[in-house]
């Protein structure tokens, strides 16, 4: 059976307190990091090519592991990185700093360290700018919101042939960016860097909230014959095949199969994640699980891409997918309910009355249940909803609310 690197990190990483769903991310984001913009798929001559390039955010409570899953795929990417020195000569990775600032990221984008010599063809070679941040705090990395950063990360997930920007009259022109995240966060703090704004601006369309609620309790102390059972050498073995797709250049081949699977999915789009905050992540799940199945494919050591890679990337998608929304179910903030007001009109969809069990449906998706009833009172108290009474002044329905025009 062919060596499947991510199969193999969740191996290897089994006795780690930290969740399967987080280390299987993090080897997914190791990948991402590696193979850079190094490779691509290109689906027509109309549309651009498509790097396996990767934001991945893994939201837990403290103490659930995602610090954990996330250093030690930044170990084993710094270890493939010294071997490939070793090899070949030359770096196959460049970490960001341990903060993350708009002028601070193009700096270090910029940077000769970020640069790496691709060979495109036999007769064509390509230089590019590449950067990856492995944090396992994001507030820390950036404690507040900050418009224009956030708009950076979003230009440079594009991956377009060429960057520019100008940050306090310094002029940046980086040609073929590439920018990989695999950041964590906890939940209750993520409005510190991710306000409510962001998720309109398509930052939550390019990426990954990978959430795990619980804590993994395992041995901090192995017995002699655990350590026996443990396999000492897949460690360079998964390093060992990061260098070894680090050589890879080009574009990836799909069959068949894939194409057809990729353009059913577009179009039928199934199982969307529920809640306003995903709206522009529904849009972009395509794209996103595309980006998946190309390192799923690395994973497998295959520069072709198949109908099998596709299927375990949705795979992949639904689970984390499934998990999503709950995010968002014990933050609370100060911002107010205007933005949940605004979509109340949208749920009468042509109806005449709307139900209270409708709204608690629908907003407790993404607000806590104490939360959702404020909602209701806040759409009465400012004229947007009003109980639907009959002509006697007996409710029409019970709970039931007609729309204010």
């Amino acid at each position: 059976m062919p060596f499947d690197f991510i199969q193999g990190w969740l191996d290897w990483g089994e006795s780690l307190p930290a969740p399967p769903l987080l280390r299987k991310w993090s080897a997914i984001g190791a990948i991402s990091a590696i193979l850079s913009r190094r490779v691509w798929l290109k689906a027509s001559s109309r549309l651009p090519p498509l790097y396996p390039n990767i934001f991945i955010m893994l939201a837990a409570p403290p103490r659930v592991g995602k610090d954990i899953a996330i250093n030690s795929a930044a170990a084993l990417c710094l270890e493939a990185n010294k071997r490939a020195k070793k090899k070949f000569g030359s770096h196959i990775i460049r970490m960001g700093g341990e903060s993350i600032s708009p002028k601070g990221l193009l700096d270090e984008l910029n940077d000769e360290g970020s640069k790496q010599t691709i060979k495109i063809s036999e007769k064509e070679i390509a230089n590019i700018h590449s950067l990856c941040y492995f944090l396992g705090e994001a507030t820390t990395a950036i404690p507040e919101y900050n418009r224009l950063l956030i708009g950076i990360m979003n230009d440079l997930w594009n991956c377009k042939p060429s960057y520019r920007e100008r940050i306090r009259g310094i002029e940046y022109t980086i040609d073929n960016p590439h920018l990989m995240m695999l950041l964590g966060n906890q939940p209750d703090t993520l409005y510190q860097i991710f306000p409510e704004q962001v998720f309109k601006m398509g930052f939550t369309a390019r990426m990954f909230f990978i959430y795990a609620p619980k804590r993994m309790k395992k041995k901090i102390y192995l017995s002699e014959a655990d350590e026996r059972n443990l396999d000492q050498h897949l460690y360079g073995e998964l390093a060992d095949h990061l260098v070894e797709i680090s050589q890879w250049s080009g574009q990836m081949d799909v069959t068949p199969g894939f194409m057809e699977a990729v353009n059913d999915f577009e179009n039928n789009d199934p199982a969307p994640v529920p809640g306003s905050r995903f709206e522009h992540w529904n849009g972009g799940r395509c794209m996103n699980t595309q980006k998946v199945a190309m390192c799923i494919a690395a994973s497998e050591g295959t520069q072709t891409v198949t109908v099998h890679h596709w299927e375990r990337a949705v795979e992949y998608l639904f689970e984390a997918e499934k998990l999503m929304p709950h995010i968002f179910d014990n933050i609370v903030t100060d911002r107010g309910f205007s933005e949940d007001l605004e979509q109340i009109p949208k749920l009468f969809n042509g109806c005449d009355i709307l139900t209270q069990r409708k709204l608690l449906t629908h907003f407790s998706k993404t607000r806590p249940p104490y939360e959702v009833k404020m909602i209701i009172d806040s759409a009465v108290q400012a004229g947007l909803l009003k109980p639907a009474m009959d002509e006697a002044g007996a409710p029409r329905k019970p709970n039931a609310y007609y729309l204010v025009n």
